[in-house]
């Protein structure tokens, strides 16, 4: 019988959530020998990104996952360490709360190279599987992956939906219904 548990870890602003992030936890989960995706939203960016609030993020995160029933869901925990979000931190956080859990990170194929600017890099390869997928644009000579993922991003939606024009395709329905109700990204607000 198996003792632990394998989690990959996705985290990001989600600011939106779409159809992208999506397709990652779906690729994980159909690809990878993971259990479950938890997805963690950033509280308050290290890189000092404004992001539309955390509490609607974190919804439109919930709303995002629902139809992958128990095997993603959306983990609060940098909210419950404040201040600003850093990875090795969340990830020896988890590592405390879930001590049967061995953690994956997943990433997009741009990360080795973003991953020096990272507090404590060297501690989280260590502590982490990485998973990095395929991302346009950024050439890997070892990897023979096809590119799977929509081409969207959130900046992009965020100046859409700021001028008043709808991202309703390239969002999961519950998400478009969030901001439909609530509108963080015009006038330039949550950007």
């Amino acid at each position: 019988m198996k003792s632990s548990r394998d989690i990959a870890l996705f985290g990001g602003s989600f600011d939106p959530p779409h159809l992208g992030h999506v397709a990652i936890i779906a690729h994980v989960l159909a690809t990878e020998a993971i259990d479950e995706v938890w997805v963690l939203p950033c509280f308050t960016h290290a890189f000092g990104k404004r992001m539309a609030p955390f509490e609607l993020r974190l919804r439109m995160l919930e709303a995002a996952v629902a139809p992958f029933g128990g095997r993603a869901r959306v983990e609060d925990i940098e909210a419950s360490l404040g201040g600003v979000s850093y990875t090795i931190d969340t990830v020896r956080a988890l590592s405390l709360r879930h001590p049967d859990a061995r953690f994956s990170f997943v990433g997009g194929g741009d990360l080795r190279a973003e991953l020096p600017k990272w507090k404590e890099p060297d501690a989280l390869r260590a502590l982490l599987r990485w998973i990095e997928l395929p991302r346009r644009g950024v050439a890997r000579p070892d990897d023979d992956r096809p590119y799977l993922l929509p081409e969207v991003s959130s900046s992009d939606l965020r100046a859409r939906a700021g001028r008043g024009e709808s991202i309703a395709a390239w969002v999961p329905r519950g998400v478009a219904a969030l901001l439909a109700e609530e509108t963080p990204y015009r006038h330039g607000s949550g950007q």
